[in-house]
C-alpha cells in the first residue's frame, strides 16, 4: 500500500504537478492500493485534473496546519497528524510520499522516520530550487572573502536524515548537474529524477486559422522581457499580424500595449481555465532568461506541453535542457524571440512531433524510474 500525504496546499501551481504525479505513479504501480491525504479542497481540484475514483486511488480528506515561521512548531504539529496517519495504517504500507515537500515536513519526518517500518519519500519542486540558489549565493559571498553563513536549514535537515528509511524525489533529471558541492553525496545517492509529471489528456485546440499568430502569455510571467518581445513585436508589425493575450493577476504593465488582450484578470485560476486558455493559444511564450531562471523549472512551460503548444522562451539553462526534441523556438534576447515570432507569423513551423516526443519520452522515463525505485 501506499500513501500520498499533500501537507502543503501550495494553489493551484502544485495542482497539476500533483495530480500528475497520482496518475504515473498509479500507471507504474497499477496493482498498488494507493490513499491520498491532502485538504478537501485540494483533493478536489486534484480529482478534476486526475478522477481519482476512476483511477482508484482513495481520497482521505485531512486538515493540516498553516505555515509557520519557527520551523521547529511547523514540524511538530505536522508530525502529530502524520503519526495518526501512521498510526492507524495496516501492515500492509510500504511507502510515504510527502509531496510538496517543505522545510517543517522534512524535519518531522526526519524525527519520525526511525519509528515506522516503511519507507519515506520527500518530493522536492520549488523549494530545493530555492535551497540551491542560497547554497549558490554562499559559494559566492566565501569566494569574495565574505562571511557566507550557516548552510540552509533544508540542507542541514537532509543531511543530517536517516538514510536508511527517507528518500528523496526530485522535479526535474535536470538539477542532477548542480546539486554535487550543494547538498551531501549520500542525499543525492539516494535521490530520484523525475520529469515534471503530468497527466496525459486528450487535447481540444480552440484556435483558428487564418486569424493570425496568438501568444499567449501568464501574467505572473509577465516581467521585463515579455515587455520587451510584445513591444519589439508591435514595431515591427504594423499588419496586426501577431497577438497577445494575457492571462489572469492584477494590473500590468503588458495590459497598455494595444496588441494585449486580457483574459480572467484578477481571479483565482482553475486549472480548467489555464487549459482552456492554452488551448486558444498558437504559442505560450515563456521569457525567463538565464538570470532569472538559472536553477528553475517552470510550470507554465509544462502547462504549454500538455496542451499540446509550442512555446517561446528565453535562453534559460532548464529550457535549453529539453531544446533538443523541439518543443518551440528557444532564443537568447528578447531582440531575437520578437525576430523568430515574426519569422513564424510569416512562414509557420509545426512542432507538433518534437512536443509529442518530449511528452513520450519524459513519461516513460518517469515511469520507468518509479518502478525501478519502488521495486
Amino acid at each position: 500500500m501506499l500513501y500520498l500525504i499533500e501537507a502543503r496546499c501550495m494553489g493551484w501551481e502544485h495542482e497539476q504537478v500533483n495530480a500528475g504525479f497520482v496518475a504515473q505513479l498509479r500507471q507504474a504501480c497499477p496493482d498498488e492500493s494507493i490513499c491520498f491525504f491532502a485538504d478537501a479542497g485540494h483533493l478536489r481540484c486534484v480529482n478534476s485534473i486526475y478522477g481519482l475514483e476512476q483511477g482508484q486511488v482513495r481520497a482521505c480528506a485531512t486538515s493540516f496546519p498553516s505555515k509557520y515561521e519557527d520551523c521547529k512548531e511547523e514540524a511538530r504539529r505536522y508530525a502529530a497528524i502524520l503519526v495518526q496517519i501512521l498510526n492507524n495504517a495496516g501492515p500492509d504500507l510500504t511507502d510515504v510520499f510527502l509531496l510538496s515537500c517543505c522545510d517543517g515536513i522534512a524535519l518531522a519526518v526526519s524525527a519520525l522516520a526511525p519509528r515506522y517500518k516503511v519507507r519515506f519519500h520527500l518530493v522536492f519542486h520549488a523549494r530545493l530550487e530555492r535551497m540551491l540558489n542560497r547554497e549558490r549565493r554562499r559559494e559566492q559571498l566565501f569566494r569574495q572573502g565574505e562571511d557566507p553563513g550557516e548552510p540552509t536549514r533544508l540542507r542541514t535537515i537532509l543531511e543530517q536524515m536517516d538514510d536508511r528509511s527517507v528518500e528523496l524525489i526530485c522535479y526535474s533529471p535536470f538539477y542532477r548537474r548542480y546539486l554535487p558541492g550543494y547538498l551531501a553525496p549520500a542525499c543525492i545517492r539516494r535521490m530520484i529524477f523525475l520529469h515534471h509529471p503530468f497527466v496525459q489528456h486528450a487535447v481540444t485546440p480552440t484556435r483558428h486559422e487564418n486569424a493570425g499568430l496568438r501568444i499567449g502569455v501568464y501574467a505572473a510571467a509577465a516581467n521585463d522581457n515579455a515587455c520587451q518581445v510584445v513591444r519589439a513585436v508591435a514595431e515591427r508589425d504594423p499588419a496586426g499580424a501577431v497577438s497577445f493575450a494575457l492571462l489572469g493577476g492584477k494590473q500590468n504593465p503588458l495590459e497598455k500595449e494595444p496588441s494585449v488582450e486580457r483574459v480572467l484578470p484578477g481571479q483565482r485560476l482553475s486549472a480548467g481555465d489555464i487549459d482552456r486558455f492554452v488551448a486558444g493559444c498558437d504559442f505560450i511564450l515563456v521569457p525567463y532568461d538565464h538570470t532569472q531562471y538559472h536553477i528553475t523549472a517552470s510550470g507554465v512551460f509544462w502547462d504549454a506541453m500538455r496542451g499540446h503548444t509550442p512555446v517561446f522562451s528565453l535562453g534559460s539553462p532548464y529550457f535549453r535542457f529539453y531544446e533538443p526534441y523541439g518543443f518551440g523556438v528557444v532564443e537568447d534576447s528578447p531582440e531575437a524571440l520578437a525576430e523568430a515570432i515574426l519569422r513564424q507569423a510569416q512562414d509557420p513551423t509545426d512542432f507538433t512531433k518534437g512536443i509529442n516526443e518530449l511528452l513520450r519520452a519524459c513519461r516513460e522515463e518517469n515511469l520507468c524510474a518509479l518502478r525501478e525505485h519502488l521495486h
